[in-house]
């Protein structure tokens, strides 16, 4: 599976992407089957928009 991250936005301002990014995310086996709790003071929102798939994170209060 080929993964490309043509943007990313973070509060509603675009970010630039980092180069070389979308290789890293694309490398066989770069996926976990299981969700981990990377942080648990953010509370993490994946939906589709568009046709495209957002994850948001969102600090807890």
């Amino acid at each position: 599976m080929k993964i490309e991250i043509n943007s990313m936005f973070l509060d509603g301002y675009e970010c630039k992407v980092p180069e070389g990014l979308s290789e890293i995310l694309s490398v066989d086996r770069g996926w976990g089957v299981k969700p981990k709790v990377i942080n648990s003071s953010y509370e993490r929102e994946v939906k589709k928009e568009n046709g495209e798939l957002i994850t948001i994170l969102r600090k807890k209060r």
